[in-house]
């Protein structure tokens, strides 16, 4: 009986007993912003083959104009973004020619074979005309913006678009680019290369998004 009574008041006490709760809470909010990204896209996927040239029509004693090489460029974003388009040239180094003209490679005896350059036209977004504006200072002062009608790509130059003609505040934000990319390339003249054999023409520069 005794021991009948002890659990009893046992049980009692502990039902008696208040509960313990916490009385602080932690709230955690979590993310991450991310910026915006931009794909840069060709529609040859950047290849530009001027197949063989028969050295016999090239120039003795003048540049020869080859064929320009002309694709879409397509630069697709995942919203609204300020960006422009830098270029470099792979030989940078050994490039003392005018902005817009980019190195060839040599011939197997080591003489420059010539250059290319780059020319831009016919620039949309959603199918709204878009004009250019350029920044020599990584986009710290722009152009005003004209019609995008055939102008050049140079190096150590940003290149951007906005919809507003005459406009000197830089890029606009847009979610998708797309113009003519022209490629037209000049070769040496003949008699200053050595030809006896095949001579690979390569040339090589690279485009980047540079976000505003």
């Amino acid at each position: 009986m005794n021991r009948t009574r002890l659990a009893m008041a046992t049980l009692l006490m502990v039902a008696a007993a208040p509960a313990t709760f916490a009385n602080t809470a932690q709230v955690n909010v979590t993310g991450t912003i991310t910026p915006a990204s931009c794909q840069i896209s060709f529609a040859n996927g950047g290849d530009f083959d001027l197949g063989e040239i028969n050295a016999a029509t090239l120039n003795s004693n003048e540049n020869t104009n080859i064929q320009s090489v002309r694709t879409k460029l397509d630069v697709a974003c995942d919203a609204p973004t300020r960006f422009a388009l830098s270029a470099l040239d792979i030989n940078e180094a050994d490039n003392t020619l005018s902005n817009s003209r980019y190195l060839l490679g040599t011939t197997t005896a080591g003489e420059r074979m010539g250059y290319y350059a780059i020319r831009l036209w016919n620039a949309e977004s959603a199918g709204s005309s878009l004009n250019i504006t350029r920044s020599v200072d990584s986009g710290v002062v722009w152009s005003s913006s004209v019609a995008v009608n055939g102008n050049f790509v140079d190096r150590n130059t940003w290149q951007g678009f906005t919809a507003s003609l005459g406009d000197s505040n830089g890029p606009g934000a847009i979610q998708q680019l797309s113009v003519d990319f022209d490629v037209r390339t000049v070769i040496y003249p003949s008699s200053g290369l050595t030809l006896r054999d095949d001579q690979a023409i390569i040339g090589s520069m690279a485009l980047t998004v540079e976000y505003l």
